[in-house]
C-alpha cells in the first residue's frame, strides 16, 4: 500500500472512531475582556483535542456569546469568572453540548468568604494598626503646641477594626464603616472585649443610602480601600468624603501608584482590579483630589514607612502583605521590580 492510500485508510478509520471518543469537563477563567482572543484560542484547541471542532454558523454564534459573556462579567464584578461546561450529546455522543455561565461575586461576598476562613476575622489584615494611621491621628489629637483637643475619626472599610479600635484608644470618637457582616461583627466583638467604644456603620461608602455627616471628621482613613476601587468609584466617593471633613481635616489613604513614565496596557489595568491592586498615576489622583479641594501634604511608600515602625518581631502584618504591596499580585516578581507600589497619601482639606 502506498503512502497516500495508507493515509486515506487511517483517516477513514479515525473518522469512524471519533463519535466513540467522548469527553466532558469545564474550562474557567477570570473575565478579562482584553484576553478574550487568548481564551477563545484555548476553547478552539480544547474542542479540537476532543474531536469536536466548532465550525460554520455555530462557531460564529458561540464566539459572539463567549465575548459578550466575558465583557458582561467584568462589567458586573472584577472578580467574575466565566465557566464553560461541555459534555457529549446526541447518538453515540457524536455532538458536544456547551453551557456558558458566570460566577460574579461582589467585593463584599469575596471578603465575606475571606472572613469565614481559618484566619480570625479581626486579624485578616494583621493584628496591629497601621503606623501611619496612628502617627497622623496622634498629631491631630495632640493639636498645635501639644494642646490636646477632641477629634472624631471615620474609618472607611474598617475590616476587623484594627485601625478603628486603635484610634478609639487614642481618645478619638470613631465611626467605622464596614459592609461585610463577618467583619463588622468582628469589630463589635473586639470592641466589647476591650471595653472600647466604636460606632459601627454597617454599609458601603459607595451606596447612596450610607449617609455621612458633613464637616464632622478631623480624620478619615481609607486603609487598603482604594486598592479595590475603580477610578470611577473613587470619583464617586471623594465628594461625599471631602464634605465629611472639618475645615482643616485630613484624609489618609493608601493606593497603588504607577512609576512615572509607565504606560499600562489594558491587560495590566484589568488584572490589577481582579488582584486587589487597582493602580493609578499620580496625575490621575491629583486631578481627582484637586477637584474636591484636597491638597497632598505627604506621600510615603507603605513598606518603607511601616516595617521599621512595626512591633519588633512581628513583621510582616500578614504573610502576603510585602508581596502584594510591591505590586507582585499583578506583575511577575521574576521579571524584576513591579511598575506599581503601595503608597500612603495624606491629604488636607483646603
Amino acid at each position: 500500500m502506498d503512502d497516500d492510500a495508507a493515509e486515506r485508510e487511517r483517516h477513514a478509520i479515525v473518522t469512524r472512531l471519533m463519535p466513540k471518543t467522548q469527553a466532558s469537563g469545564a474550562l474557567s477563567g477570570p473575565c478579562l475582556p482584553s484576553l478574550v482572543d487568548h481564551y477563545w484560542g484555548k476553547v478552539l484547541a480544547l474542542f479540537e483535542a476532543i474531536d469536536r471542532p466548532l465550525s460554520g454558523e455555530r462557531l460564529t454564534q458561540f464566539h459572539d456569546l463567549f465575548r459578550r459573556t466575558i465583557e458582561q462579567g467584568f462589567e458586573t464584578s472584577p472578580y467574575a469568572k466565566f465557566i464553560l461546561e461541555y459534555s457529549p450529546t446526541g447518538p453515540q455522543g457524536a455532538e458536544i453540548q456547551c453551557e456558558l455561565s458566570l460566577a460574579a461575586p461582589t467585593l463584599q461576598q469575596e471578603f465575606q468568604r475571606w472572613a469565614t476562613g481559618s484566619v480570625p476575622a479581626n486579624e485578616l489584615f494583621g493584628k496591629h494598626p497601621d503606623a501611619k494611621v496612628i502617627d497622623v491621628a496622634t498629631r491631630i489629637v495632640s493639636g498645635e503646641a501639644g494642646r490636646a483637643r477632641p477629634a472624631r475619626a471615620l474609618d472607611v472599610g474598617a475590616g476587623g477594626g484594627r485601625n478603628a479600635l486603635a484610634l478609639a484608644r487614642l481618645g478619638m470618637d470613631v465611626d467605622a464603616i464596614e459592609p461585610v457582616p463577618a467583619l463588622s461583627d468582628a469589630i463589635a466583638r473586639e470592641a466589647a472585649r476591650l471595653g472600647t467604644a466604636v460606632n459601627i456603620i454597617r454599609g458601603d461608602v459607595l451606596e447612596d443610602g450610607t449617609v455621612i455627616g458633613e464637616e464632622r471628621y478631623a480624620l478619615i482613613v481609607l486603609a487598603e480601600v482604594f486598592t479595590h476601587f475603580s477610578y470611577a468609584e473613587i470619583a464617586a466617593a471623594l465628594p461625599k468624603l471631602t464634605r465629611a471633613l472639618t475645615a482643616d481635616g485630613t484624609l489618609l489613604c493608601n493606593a497603588f501608584l504607577s512609576r512615572d513614565g509607565y504606560r499600562p496596557g489594558p491587560v495590566a489595568l484589568e488584572v490589577a482590579q481582579t488582584a486587589w491592586s487597582t493602580f493609578f498615576s499620580r496625575q490621575q489622583l491629583a486631578a481627582l483630589t484637586a477637584r474636591q479641594g484636597l491638597r497632598l501634604v505627604q506621600e510615603d511608600p507603605c513598606l518603607a514607612y511601616e516595617e521599621p515602625r512595626h512591633p519588633a518581631g512581628e513583621w510582616p502584618p500578614t504573610p502576603w502583605y510585602p508581596f502584594w504591596a510591591r505590586g507582585h499580585n499583578v506583575f511577575d516578581r521574576a521579571a524584576g521590580p513591579a511598575p506599581i507600589e503601595l503608597h500612603w497619601l495624606e491629604y488636607r482639606r483646603s
